[in-house]
């Protein structure tokens, strides 16, 4: 089924008018200059269309595709990508998936085009799906515009907190807890942060009677909401947090995670952690 058309009537209401989303300008029925409006209206569309790393065939031979310049977030860097040509010629008779990474670091990206068979499946690195394109003797014959993937992106795949947890054989002795950002992929986000780690008797809601929290290695406290027990911390450049939990009772204590002030992650990502501490 097509697209609904406007009527004769209510395309002529609409001369001499301009398009809010495309600021294309409607013509009045006779209008005969036709250079100046169609090239002012190709302007238009181009200004208007979604072109970044927009997969399409090449004129450069028929197994290679273009892809337009853009930028675009990849895990958590931005990269940006000034075009260029892929031929897909080794994947002859079957069909490629076409995809752009960072081949850099988080500090430094630099953006790439990947490429392969879909019987390989997409890699295993962040990456923004591009296209799939399928070739038979020699010639592209589809091209499928996967961008779309990367408009819209689902609840879950905001950043989340890993938890590692090494607990010491004695009370009294500190236990270990490490706090990883991480993104969708699973991959550590590599950035300086602020979190606040609040340790609870177990029912999460009171400050623990015995337990105390103190910062680790590459990570500094940086404000005490309650002195040994509810604290901001700041990671270094590893976005991971190390955090000593001591304990003078063998019993099970709760750890509230959160935002901390002038955290650059938003005030959702929040959690609650159990860590039982051993009897000595």
């Amino acid at each position: 089924m097509a697209a609904k058309d406007k009527t004769s009537s209510q395309v002529e209401a609409l001369a001499g008018t301009r398009d809010a989303r495309t600021g294309l300008l409607h013509w009045a029925v006779g209008d005969t200059a036709y250079a100046a409006k169609v090239g002012n209206a190709l302007h238009h569309l181009a200004l208007a269309a979604a072109f970044w790393l927009l997969v399409k065939e090449s004129d450069s031979n028929n197994t290679s595709v273009q892809v337009q310049q853009g930028h675009v977030p990849v895990g958590n860097a931005l990269i940006n990508y000034a075009g260029g040509t892929v031929d897909l010629a080794a994947h002859d008779d079957d069909t490629a998936y076409v995809w752009a990474y960072n081949s850099g670091t988080h500090a430094a990206p630099v953006a790439a085009i990947g490429f392969d068979s879909d019987g390989n499946g997409w890699p295993s690195v962040d990456h923004v799906k591009l296209a799939t394109v399928t070739l038979v003797s020699g010639a592209i014959t589809s091209i499928v515009d996967l961008r779309g993937q990367s408009v819209v992106r689902p609840a879950h795949a905001d950043p989340h907190y890993d938890f590692a947890i090494t607990v010491q054989g004695d009370t009294g002795t500190p236990s270990t807890v490490t706090i990883t950002l991480k993104d969708a992929q699973g991959q550590t986000i590599p950035e300086a942060d602020r979190l606040r780690v609040r340790v609870c008797d177990q029912d999460g809601e009171t400050d623990a009677t015995n337990a105390t929290i103190a910062a680790g290695t590459n990570t500094t406290a940086i404000k005490s909401h309650t002195a040994n027990k509810d604290i901001d911390f700041k990671s270094h450049t590893n976005g991971v947090f190390t955090i000593t939990l001591t304990n003078a009772t063998a019993e099970t204590v709760t750890l509230r995670i959160g935002m901390a002030e002038l955290s650059g992650r938003r005030a959702e990502y929040k959690t609650t952690q159990d860590v039982a501490h051993a009897a000595p």
